[in-house]
């Protein structure tokens, strides 16, 4: 699971977090805990979350139906936590934060592995940013985070889209 997060003036944060347990429902259960944690101390240092940018579940074609069940349950769970914590959850659709972030929502035609191109090219566009990444997660968590940033800041709006990229550095 890909985190990420921002705050004035400009701290930036990002990371993963490996679920844990033997079953769903451990991995469901460590993800509640980790998440309210999460919330928690942040609220306690004085630094409490606004809102948190998930990415909306969908299905595609060639969608495996286990995989996105489990993603269905674990944005329930984020939804229960954002809403105990009183924290505005925000929904955002894959090819909304991807065409924001690197200019397109989809891999071009032609590409053999489009999943492989767009976690390459999130990547890309995050190294392009000074944000170095592990993982894809994680990139794609800060893709999420500048999406959110742009949809709160017009200033940053401006300098975060791909055409005025190199304003950004």
């Amino acid at each position: 699971m890909g985190l990420a997060r921002w705050r004035d003036p400009d701290v930036l944060w990002s990371g993963i977090y490996d679920l844990e347990g033997s079953t769903v429902g451990d991995r469901l259960e460590d993800a509640r805990d980790f998440l309210n944690r999460k919330l928690l101390a942040f609220a306690n240092k004085g630094e409490p979350v606004d809102a948190v940018y998930c990415e909306e579940t969908w299905q595609g074609k060639f969608s495996n139906p286990v995989t996105v069940k489990l993603q269905h349950k674990l944005e329930g769970i984020i939804e229960a936590v954002c809403a105990r914590n009183k924290v505005r959850l925000q929904l955002v659709r894959p090819e909304t934060w991807r065409g924001h972030f690197i200019g397109r929502s989809k891999a071009p035609k032609g590409v053999k592995d489009g999943t492989a191109w767009l976690k390459k090219a999130v990547r890309d566009r995050c190294r392009l940013l000074g944000w170095e990444v592990a993982f894809h997660d994680e990139s794609d968590a800060l893709g999420i985070l500048d999406y959110a940033r742009s949809q709160n800041s017009r200033a940053y709006q401006v300098m975060s889209t791909p055409l005025f990229s190199g304003a950004a550095q």
